[in-house]
């Protein structure tokens, strides 16, 4: 947000830099957020003489940033798994065109198909993903992980396919007493770095299945909290 430094955006206009100054201010004390979004309201002066200025009537909306719809949305989402399994030295590949039903490769301890989802149906801290593509429901063959994002609260769930197909739905709640069958998968990039015999019984591993891994999941043995179901947040 602009705060600091010569408002000169204003003063190239003509105007005095008092006046100039005064619009600035009035511009910054106008910003709001409307449904979530970030937005400013600009009022648009015109000059009368010296350093006196008399407003016009006519307000314009212009939005800054939003949340995208369907199609943008899931490339959103995407770019996030991106940035975030790249920080997490995770090698990314991603097919041309969109016809597969995976958005990803990813080189771990096999080249693994993940299939990206935001996380949707918000009920207090519960919600859900479509495992589904086009209709279809996926199976085995079509992808290996379904990584689901819940943006407010920048949570990721690395789920192994073979955990929810055939299911239409997976439904998570990442209340802090939450005993989801899904909650095991919280943050489980490791997931994305070790064999199926790793995994551990029920996907509850005995020991860390990465230890070089930056981030712990939620059933890491090694999380702050100790043998059961810790934060998942980075070290």
């Amino acid at each position: 947000m602009l705060r600091a430094g010569k408002p000169r955006f204003l003063t190239l206009l003509g105007m005095t830099n008092r006046t100039a100054s005064k619009i600035f201010e009035q511009i910054l004390q106008r910003s709001f957020f409307k449904r979530g979004l970030r937005a400013a309201l600009f009022l648009f002066m015109r000059e009368k003489s010296g350093d006196s200025f008399e407003p016009e009537r006519e307000l314009i909306e212009i939005y800054a940033a939003g949340v995208p719809e369907r199609k943008p949305l899931g490339e959103a989402i995407e770019a996030a798994f991106l940035a975030r399994a790249l920080m997490l030295g995770i090698p990314v590949l991603k097919p041309w065109g969109d016809s597969r039903p995976y958005d990803f490769a990813v080189e771990g301890w096999k080249i693994w198909k993940v299939q990206v989802k935001c996380a949707t149906g918000f009920r207090g801290t519960r919600c859900n993903a479509r495992a589904a593509g086009s209709g279809a429901l996926y199976t085995l063959d079509d992808i290996d992980f379904l990584a689901a994002y819940v943006i407010s609260q920048n949570l990721w769930y690395i789920v192994p396919a073979d955990a929810f197909v055939p299911r239409a739905t997976v439904h998570f709640n990442y209340g802090p007493n939450s005993q989801g069958m899904f909650e095991m998968y919280r943050e489980t990039w490791c997931l994305l770095t070790c064999p199926p015999k790793a995994r551990g019984r029920g996907d509850i591993p005995k020991r860390c299945r990465s230890e070089e891994m930056p981030v712990r999941c939620a059933v890491c043995p090694m999380s702050r909290k100790g043998g059961g179901k810790g934060s998942g947040r980075d070290r």
